[in-house]
């Protein structure tokens, strides 16, 4: 009995197949162009790509033939957010002279230093005292009068109660993108490090701290894989320094005791912790006592002393 063909429809290799056409349309990105752009999410200079997307007509799921263009944004690389192309005419106010430099700074340490003050939502003396101390280093003493504490607690009042948290945040990223033009890296890193003493006055830095000190890394233009580098840096330093401190106090402590052990022996005279030796393994030396410089007497503890010669080139 014979095949019937149908329209649409080819016979191979004895078997009848069907033809089918698959059509439809996509939206498909075309890079216009990249480079830097003050982005308005983070408020100082970023990478971005500007973007155009484009309706396609597609056969068998590949684009073919460009229909039209649905839209454009700028993606800046930095926050992943996107934005209306307009976003590239704006640019931020740059500094132009030493004394726009100047109040400059004294303003974005004003309000930086109420931000982390307040991050934790406890304020106590010890960061009152700190972040004073710290504003005052850029206050310029021949044109304005230092600013107390009484004064800081006013800024502190003001605003705690006078703008919310995300105003408090915009103002000081809009402060500080004018440093990340004017400041070279070394000064960048020098303001995020102010930013970190100031949360650490009170020997505590707690996580709402944290983030203001990397978001005001990212407000003086460093990415946030630099941001958590030198927070990490910082936070190495600090508990590096606690360390040799609690080295220093433990040391003082021991020649203290020491010192009144030898006391009760009849010697007079203050005990130092030295470097270990053959001759004092404990080493633990007397002061000096007798006429060369470089002779001193070590002690083990018992009634018994003797002498060493500790050469000094």
């Amino acid at each position: 009995m014979p095949r019937m063909r149908e329209s649409g429809q080819a016979e191979s290799g004895g078997l009848l197949k069907t033809m089918f056409l698959i059509a439809g349309t996509k939206v498909q990105e075309r890079l216009i162009d990249s480079g830097t752009f003050v982005c308005p999410g983070e408020g100082v200079e970023r990478p971005y790509r500007h973007v155009c997307l484009e309706k396609k007509a597609t056969a068998y799921f590949v684009p073919v033939m460009k229909m039209s263009d649905v839209g454009e944004y700028v993606e800046c690389q930095s926050c992943n957010k996107t934005w209306d192309p307009a976003v590239l005419e704006v640019q931020v106010p740059q500094i132009q002279s030493q004394e726009e430099l100047d109040d400059a700074l004294l303003a974005a340490i004003c309000a930086l230093a109420t931000e982390v003050v307040i991050a934790d939502g406890v304020v106590n003396d010890d960061e009152r005292h700190r972040a004073v101390d710290i504003i005052n280093q850029y206050v310029d003493e021949s044109t304005t009068a230092l600013v107390t504490v009484d004064e800081f607690d006013e800024l502190l009042k003001d605003k705690r109660f006078g703008e919310s948290r995300s105003g408090r945040s915009e103002i000081t990223a809009t402060l500080l993108s004018q440093l990340a033009f004017a400041l070279n890296v070394d000064g960048r890193r020098t303001f995020v490090r102010t930013a970190y003493a100031l949360a650490v006055a009170d020997d505590e830095i707690a996580k709402a701290e944290l983030k203001v000190i990397k978001k005001t890394a990212e407000n003086l233009g460093f990415t946030r894989l630099e941001a958590v580098g030198i927070i990490e840096h910082l936070e190495r330093e600090r508990l590096e320094s606690r360390s040799e401190l609690e080295a220093v106090n433990q040391k003082e402590t021991q020649e203290k005791l020491l010192t009144e052990q030898l006391g009760a022996v009849g010697e007079k005279g203050a005990v130092f912790l030295g470097k270990p030796n053959e001759d004092s393994p404990e080493g633990w030396y007397l002061d000096w006592v007798m006429p060369s410089p470089n002779r001193y007497r070590f002690w083990d503890g018992s009634s018994t002393m003797s002498t060493i010669e500790l050469r000094s080139d």
